[in-house]
C-alpha cells in the first residue's frame, strides 16, 4: 500500500508488483481423492503460542468453537451442511388434537410445501394447478381465518446452497411459465428455484390476490 501510494498519481495504472493473500486464500490442504480436506484444528495450536507472546484470555477464547468455521453448520471444506432432521424435529414439536375437540380461530399454511400437497395435473396448463391451489386454500377459510405465508428467495441467502442441491439433473431446465402454457413436471417447477418464483408470482400476485379481492 506504501509503494502504491508513493507512486500516485502517476503510477496509478502500474501493474502491482506483489499480491495481497488473503487468509482464505492462503490455507493448506491435504489432497484426499478429489476433496481438499483442511485442519481446522491449526487455530488452536496459534493460539496457544499467541499465548505466550500476548495478553490473552484463554478462558474467553475457549468459549469459543476452535475452527475457522462453525462445524455444526459447515462442512471442513467450507460447504453448508444440508439439514436432512427437519421431519424429525417437526414430529417431536407436534401436537395432534381432534378437530371435534378445538376449533382454530385462525390457520397458518406453509404454502411451499402445500405446492407440493395439492394435485398436480399430468397434462393441464399451469392455469389448471392455479385453480386447484386457490380452491385448497378457500375451502380451508370456511372454518377459520387463513394465513398462507410463502418462502422468500434472496440471492446469496444462507439457503442458497440448500437450493442448490435440489437441483440436481433438473438444474439446466428453466421454462418460462405463463397461465396458458403446459403445465411442466413436478419436480422440474418446484426443485428449479426459477421455475418456482415465477410459479409463485403468478399464483399468489396475479390469481389469489385477486379472488380474494373480488369475493370481498
Amino acid at each position: 500500500m506504501a509503494t502504491f501510494e508513493n507512486a500516485l498519481p502517476a503510477g496509478f495504472y502500474a501493474p502491482i508488483s506483489k499480491q495481497v493473500v488473503t487468509m482464505k486464500t492462503g490455507k493448506k490442504s491435504v489432497k484426499v481423492g478429489d476433496k481438499d480436506v483442511y485442519d481446522v484444528h491449526v487455530i488452536y495450536t496459534r493460539i496457544l503460542g499467541l499465548q505466550q507472546s500476548r495478553d490473552i484470555d484463554l478462558t474467553d477464547v475457549l468459549k469459543h468453537e476452535l475452527s475457522p468455521l462453525p462445524t455444526s453448520v459447515f462442512k471442513e471444506t467450507g460447504e453448508m451442511r444440508i439439514a436432512t432432521g427437519k421431519a424429525s424435529l417437526k414430529n417431536k414439536l407436534k401436537v395432534t388434537v381432534s378437530a371435534r375437540h378445538v376449533q382454530p380461530d385462525a390457520t397458518i399454511m406453509d404454502g411451499c410445501a402445500i405446492l407440493w400437497c395439492v394435485h398436480w395435473p399430468c397434462k393441464g396448463t399451469v392455469k389448471d394447478y392455479i385453480d386447484n391451489f386457490c380452491t385448497y386454500i378457500f375451502q380451508r377459510t370456511v372454518t377459520a381465518d387463513v394465513y398462507l405465508v410463502f418462502d422468500r428467495y434472496f440471492e446469496y441467502s444462507v439457503k442458497s446452497g440448500t437450493r442448490s442441491s435440489r437441483f440436481g439433473q433438473h438444474a439446466s431446465r428453466r421454462h418460462r411459465i405463463g397461465l396458458s402454457s403446459p403445465l411442466p413436471p413436478q419436480k422440474v417447477t418446484l426443485t428449479v428455484t426459477d421455475n418456482k418464483i415465477h410459479l409463485i408470482d403468478l399464483l399468489y400476485v396475479e390469481q389469489l390476490v385477486r379472488k380474494v379481492v373480488k369475493q370481498d
